[in-house]
């Protein structure tokens, strides 16, 4: 056996003797948008609250309108807000940055709450976002 293969088993052990288990790591996923408009969404995703690690998403996106992002959690009724942000167009990063949430089902969603005039002026976004959770 090589030195490193030694090293590997040996730590391995260690792990299952002492009940020291890896730290769970964050899931994330990217994705794209093209031509979002108001009340469009992403697919969702399941948090299954093994790690503390707060949920975010992270616009990459050009747009222009400043936007509201939410993340939401999915129900039977309609969906629960647990955190949004309005998403500066001038920042190439914003985020919506919510908490450590109870494992369930979870999405986010844009929208445009801007009234001018009388009109609503929606968001039109392209770019990638990626989230965290």
């Amino acid at each position: 056996m090589h030195f490193r293969s030694k090293l590997l088993a040996a730590g391995a052990i260690a792990l299952t003797t002492f009940g020291v288990a890896a730290p769970a790591l964050a899931a994330t996923r990217s994705g794209t948008m093209t031509n979002w408009t108001d009340g469009d969404a992403s697919s969702s995703w399941h948090d299954s609250n093994t790690t503390s690690v707060s949920t975010k998403v992270v616009f990459y996106a050009r747009c222009k309108h400043d936007f509201d992002a939410r993340i939401r959690k999915e129900s039977f009724g309609p969906d629960k807000t647990v955190a949004s942000e309005r998403i500066n167009c001038t920042s190439y990063d914003d985020a919506v940055v919510g908490g450590d949430y109870a494992a369930d089902d979870y999405h986010f969603d844009v929208h445009e709450s801007d009234v001018a005039a009388g009109m609503v002026i929606y968001p039109y976004l392209s770019g990638s976002y990626q989230i965290t959770w």
